[in-house]
Formats: structure tokens, sequence, C-alpha cells
């Protein structure tokens, strides 16, 4: 299992993208991961390791 949040968030990202249709809330292209900003990145890497801390039982995030 994945464990680094960074891997985690891009992850969570694919998912995301590819059950939206790869589409922005305006219907316009999501950008691939390694087009995202590193803010941008972090961002979705703290999201996903909040949630395996939750769904593991391993923390309180």
């Amino acid at each position: 299992m994945a464990s680094d949040p960074h891997d985690l968030g891009h992850l969570a990202y694919t998912v995301y993208s590819d059950a939206v249709g790869h589409k922005d809330v305006r219907g316009g292209p999501l950008p691939a991961w390694h087009h995202l900003s590193e803010t941008i990145q972090t961002a979705w890497g703290a999201a996903a390791h909040a949630v395996q801390l939750r769904v593991t039982g391993s923390g309180e995030a």
C-alpha cells in the first residue's frame, strides 16, 4: 500500500480526474499531474494522507 503522501496524492488526483472525465467544473480539461504546481500536488498529498490515516485508524485526521 502506498504511504508516501506525494504518491497518495498522485493516486487520488488520478482517480478523481478519471471519475470526472478529465474535466474541471467549467468543462475544461484537467491538467496532468506533472503540470500541477508543487502547492497543489502537496495539497492533494495532504488530503489523501489524511484519508489514509482515518481509514487505517492511524491518526485523528
